[in-house]
């Protein structure tokens, strides 16, 4: 537990990784480990079973930890297509460095779509956590929010809010909350679920919001507050038709004689 965690430390960081996909995920988590280390005295870190794919090691005790993406919607076959059209734009805007910002709109969702569709996935990893092949004292189950979805402006995005809509997109937020936090409540056998999304480093790197289906939060991890979820619950359910438009901004430029990087600016925000 550390005010500047050193994740070095960690044994998924030493060392090659025994597969791409370890390597992978391993960078996936990475600021969500340096927001854990500041509250939550890991002794190390280290794949796991696969599932799950990481054991937290904590005191004595072994935590299960499965990686999950969060998708706006149920897709067909193919998944989010527009992940790979948002792919040749990124390497389009890196390639030119104009300097000057651009944007990609994702496709718009409604709450209820986006909702079915982190229900599904959380069913899927409860089915699967049945048959973790490593024996833990809890199961945890990371669920990133994914490009394009969102829920990001839920956790702590930039969010555009119409003038004169102050109050209604409050609401709209609470509903979402009183909703996801009662879609994991139902999440056993994993006993928490915590819901993450990446933010400018200004922001400390990473946006949490976390769920127990009935165990103890020890580690005094972030949780919805009594007043948020009883707002939600109260609001109506009109909130499930509205649609969220999500873009994301990006601006390359070149550095000055003598650097040999690039500066690389993202930000997305969620538009109501």
């Amino acid at each position: 537990m550390s005010a500047d965690p050193n994740l070095s430390r960690l044994s998924i960081y030493k060392g090659t990784p025994p597969s791409e996909k370890c390597r992978q995920e391993s960078t996936d988590i990475f600021h969500l480990l340096w927001r854990l280390d500041k509250t939550i005295p890991f002794d190390d870190v280290v794949f796991g079973g696969d599932p799950p794919d990481f054991i937290f090691k904590i005191q004595g005790r072994d935590i299960g930890a499965e990686l999950t993406d969060i998708d706006p919607k149920i897709f067909a076959g193919g998944g989010n297509r527009a992940r790979g059209e948002f792919k040749k734009w990124e390497d389009k805007v890196r390639e030119e460095k104009t300097g000057l910002e651009e944007t990609f709109p994702w496709s718009s969702f409604t709450l209820g779509e986006t909702l079915a569709a982190f229900e599904n996935r959380l069913k899927t990893k409860q089915q699967d956590a049945a048959t973790w092949k490593s024996q833990c004292s809890e199961k945890w189950l990371l669920m990133r929010v994914a490009r394009g979805t969102a829920l990001g402006g839920l956790l702590g995005g930039k969010n555009e809010v119409t003038l004169g809509m102050e109050e209604q997109v409050a609401n709209y937020f609470a509903k979402a909350m009183h909703d996801l936090n009662a879609i994991c409540k139902q999440a056993k056998p994993i006993d928490r679920v915590l819901i993450f999304h990446s933010v400018g480093i200004e922001h400390g790197g990473i946006s949490l919001m976390t769920v127990s289906t009935g165990v103890e939060n020890r580690y005094n991890l972030p949780e919805p507050s009594l007043d948020i979820l009883g707002r939600g619950e109260s609001a109506s359910s009109e909130f499930l038709n509205w649609t969220q438009g999500t873009e994301t901004t990006r601006r390359v430029k070149n550095i000055p004689l003598g650097k040999l990087h690039e500066h690389f600016r993202p930000k997305s925000q969620t538009k109501l």
